[in-house]
């Protein structure tokens, strides 16, 4: 049982596209209506990676290992930029290349170190892994059209289970959550991740299932994806319906 607890709906600010958040309000101890006490608050900011060469092309990357390209560069320079004048207390990403040096690019302005958290990999494609959409539908027909249909219905060959990444994501969200709590009270954080875990994140917040993932909002690479509020002291006795129905 994952010990990470979303605060209730109300309690939570949401993903906010475009990093647009009012911070006036919360000085004021308010988001979205709601009251919040901002000195127990931790405050979480997502950002996506910035581009590769197969994503330049098209081409699914789950596990493969392939460092930043020179946009993909600039756009984490672009998002470091945006994100210089914040406070962070650490930060955090998957230990694949293309996120660490994102997330390196980002903390190097606030003398920081990165921690590798590899449960907030992409999702492992298997054998779909460097093909694009064209090429998968071609090689795989009606298995494929049915992933694209519902996720939950297929696993790519030699790849993961949209539930499986939606359980490792979970856990890794634990990790981070828990590291938070044990070592301060509030305070904010960055997670450079991948498009997949990001659908997770959303799916989470809008109370959404794995059936659900390809539905959400997409997060374009280089950018900040969104910020959320979790109230620690606000710990639910239950998961959400959807983290519940996705445990493994």
């Amino acid at each position: 049982m994952s010990k990470f607890k979303m605060s209730k709906p109300e309690m939570i600010s949401g993903i906010i596209p475009g990093y647009e958040i009012d911070e006036s309000r919360i000085d004021e101890g308010e988001i979205d209506g709601c009251r919040m006490d901002k000195g127990r608050a931790l405050r979480i900011i997502v950002i996506r990676h910035g581009q590769t060469d197969w994503n330049r092309e098209g081409r699914y990357l789950g596990h493969t290992d392939m460092p930043l390209n020179e946009e993909g560069r600039r756009q984490a320079q672009e998002a470091a930029d945006h994100l210089k004048a914040e406070h962070f207390a650490a930060i955090y990403a998957s230990d694949l290349r293309r996120t660490m040096e994102t997330a390196w690019i980002i903390a190097r302005p606030h003398g920081l170190t990165v921690n590798p958290v590899p449960g907030l990999r992409e999702m492992n494609f298997g054998a779909w892994d460097g093909l694009t959409y064209e090429e998968i539908i071609g090689g795989y027909g009606d298995m494929a059209r049915r992933w694209f249909d519902d996720p939950t219905a297929v696993t790519p060959p030699g790849g993961e289970s949209v539930v499986q990444v939606w359980s490792r994501v979970v856990n890794a969200l634990d990790t981070v959550y828990e590291s938070e709590i044990r070592s301060r009270a509030s305070g904010t954080v960055a997670i450079v991740t991948h498009g997949g875990p990001i659908r997770v994140v959303r799916c989470l917040l809008e109370h959404r299932s794995p059936a659900d993932l390809w539905k959400v909002r997409h997060a374009a690479h280089g950018t900040i994806a969104g910020t959320f509020l979790i109230e620690p002291s606000l710990r639910l006795s239950e998961l959400p319906s959807c983290l519940a129905q996705a445990r493994v």
